[in-house]
């Protein structure tokens, strides 16, 4: 079979699973599930969202000699996509960028999906997991990046743009470097007579510093997500899912460590909040750190946005940064979770890939400045570091524990260098298993490790 028929087949297949995708979430649209919003009609250098929808207008075609780029991405317009395509706008005159916000959520990325398909209006468009961005170099949404001879991204952004790699080619270049980490109310620190955590604290610190910190109707710590309670496992694991014969290394003492620790913690010191009470009350964990109603958030760069918005985000206390506690202090096989995201694409089906290709350049070498005081850090590795700080504390400095700042989210010792993502089905399945037990106070550890790994070497047999 050809590789051209490979491709044809691979984007039938995409067609297929996203239309089936797309009815799925009409019928949901259909039962008052899913609301959905109209998009307004896009002015002039202004950037077409719809809130909370991801829908946008069509941008013009292209008339009186100007080329028009349309760029999808998940961050808000007026978060600095905005400022980012008036500053290109302003500086290139002939070739105009228009910004379209889509959630990134999965809704979200389905729409993303179906406008590639169905439209050659899209030119350059964010990926923020590898295996999407998968699906769509399947699909053959995606232009292969080695058609322009000049670019070398490893050159520019070092090994840790290896994940993003599909079938050995570079379909994208991840423009932002992105540690995760966790955020600290220094005035709880000092209420309950502790230290700044050092690099290597561990799981057990962890739980000392939330069982100390929690105060009243306080909370020792608050997650992002459902994976920010485990992700000392993948950090642990150096994102090695399987032992040297192939089989499944959930059954590893790290993860019964870490997971009955986090269920303790809920249930036993109750210094986190139980999942389940957590999830249905949709917790909007940022505006709980800032209100001072958690003092520990396990987060990333992204809480930036909302830290340096004092207006809807009032608080007086500075915030000090700690890195992912490691399960043990004598660990060597602990990987530092460092890793580049905001995957920047030119569409296989754009009308101008090579205007497309100069802006991606500039957008990554610092034209997308304005969404640092957001967090999100350029990876190029000519971006001057002080340069970052300043334009990511936006003139806040004094909210912000400077010797943190530098030392955990910059910190590069040890990266991690390569990863392989585990597959989307593996990912969803661990997440239902986890989180039933996390919901439940009862809950049974080697239970639920049990139905991992024999679910993940399941999964493994498929594959052979």
């Amino acid at each position: 079979m050809s590789e051209e028929t490979n491709k044809r087949l691979s984007r039938r297949k995409f067609v297929v699973l996203t239309g089936g995708a797309l009815a799925a979430s009409g019928l949901l649209a259909a039962c008052g599930d899913s609301p959905t919003a109209t998009a307004p009609a896009p002015t002039a250098g202004s950037a077409t969202t719809a809130a909370g929808a991801g829908t946008a207008t069509t941008a013009a075609a292209s008339s009186g000699g100007v080329i028009k780029l349309q760029m999808w991405g998940g961050v808000p317009a007026e978060s600095g996509p905005q400022k980012v395509a008036d500053a290109w706008n302003a500086a290139n005159p002939g070739i105009q960028v228009e910004y379209v916000r889509f959630v990134n959520d999965d809704p979200g990325n389905l729409k993303l999906d179906t406008a590639l398909l169905a439209t050659q209006d899209i030119d350059l468009f964010m990926n923020y997991a590898t295996q999407k961005l998968q699906k769509r170099v399947q699909g053959g949404l995606v232009l292969d990046l080695a058609t322009f001879k000049d670019l070398d991204i490893e050159a520019k952004v070092g090994d840790l743009a290896k994940p993003w790699k599909i079938d050995g080619k570079y379909y994208t270049f991840p423009t932002n470097i992105a540690p995760a980490y966790y955020w600290l109310n220094k005035s709880a620190l000092d209420e309950a007579g502790l230290q700044s955590p050092a690099l290597n604290w561990t799981l057990d610190d962890f739980k000392n510093y939330a069982l100390k910190m929690k105060k009243g109707s306080r909370w020792g710590f608050v997650p992002w997500d459902i994976g920010t309670l485990y992700a000392m496992i993948d950090n642990s694991f150096g994102y090695v899912y399987t032992k040297p014969d192939g089989t499944s290394r959930y059954d590893d003492p790290i993860v019964k460590k870490t997971l009955q620790t986090i269920h303790d913690m809920m249930y036993v010191d109750k210094s986190i909040i139980p999942w389940g009470e957590q999830s249905s009350a949709k917790l909007a964990v940022d505006a709980t750190f800032f209100k001072n109603e958690a003092a520990m958030l396990g987060a990333g760069a992204w809480i930036f946005r909302s830290s340096n918005n004092l207006k809807d985000y009032p608080h007086d206390f500075v915030s000090v940064f700690a890195s992912v506690p490691r399960v043990s202090s004598d660990q060597t096989n602990y990987w530092q979770p460092i890793t580049l995201g905001d995957a920047l694409s030119i569409s296989s089906k754009s009308k101008h890939p090579q205007e497309a290709y100069k802006f991606m350049k500039w957008y990554a070498d610092g034209g997308m400045i304005p969404l640092t005081v957001g967090g999100r850090i350029p990876a190029s590795k000519d971006f001057n570091q002080d340069d970052a700080v300043k334009a990511m504390l936006a003139g806040n400095d004094k909210m912000y524990d400077l010797n943190s700042v530098k030392s955990v989210i910059f910190n590069k010792n040890p990266p991690l260098t390569s990863t392989t993502a585990l597959d989307t089905q593996v990912s969803d399945m661990i997440k239902e298993e986890v989180e039933k037990y996390f919901v439940t106070p009862s809950g049974n550890v080697d239970t639920t490790i049990g139905n991992i790994v024999r679910r993940h070497n399941d999964f493994i047999k498929t594959k052979k």
